[in-house]
């Protein structure tokens, strides 16, 4: 596909809008990327636009994305990393909301007295769930910090002082105090 295709628009505005990046769809049809960017100050006002539009497209696929990694951790049940008779699955026949959620495997080698492989034992660390589930709820403003302020006492009203028959005024807002 190139730049003068009929289609290019529709083709860059879907890869973009689904979270692609213009360099990656460029690099993969074999268009030098400062040609796309020329093209692209060269477009219509209506083609323009749906490109704008593609962009902010992607700016939602990234938020949702962020989203729904989010609440896999958060709400990952740490039981689906492991066969129903206790042993840790192999990586490859985890679902792939458990893969995401490991930050690291370690593998260690045991063996006996004579140096004789026994096995393997593994040790697998989650991301941290407590981080995600704070993020979710600072999306959801669930942790808005609500602060009261009373105030007692009395209002004096201040006597109207005139300086050549104009009176005096003050503005806090301003430096000096005085308007």
């Amino acid at each position: 596909m190139t730049l003068t295709t009929p289609d290019f628009l529709s083709a860059i505005c879907s890869h973009v809008s689904m979270g692609g990046s213009p360099i990656e769809y460029c690099t993969s049809n074999n268009i030098r990327y400062d040609l796309f960017s020329a093209w692209l100050s060269t477009i219509p006002p209506q083609d323009a636009k749906r490109y704008a539009d593609a962009l902010v497209a992607r700016d939602e696929w990234f938020m949702q994305e962020i989203l729904r990694n989010l609440h896999a951790l958060a709400t990952l049940d740490v039981r689906q990393a492991y066969n129903p008779n206790g042993t840790l699955r192999a990586i490859k026949d985890m679902s792939p909301s458990v893969a995401a959620a490991i930050s690291s495997v370690k593998t260690k080698e045991l063996f006996d007295e004579d140096g004789k492989l026994l096995g393997y034992t593994n040790e697998i660390r989650f991301w941290d769930k407590n981080a995600a589930l704070k993020l979710l709820g600072t999306h959801l403003a669930m942790y808005l910090e609500r602060h009261s302020h009373h105030v007692t006492g009395a209002v004096q009203i201040m006597p109207m002082i005139t300086i050549d028959g104009e009176p005096l005024r003050y503005n806090l807002g301003t430096p000096g105090g005085r308007n």
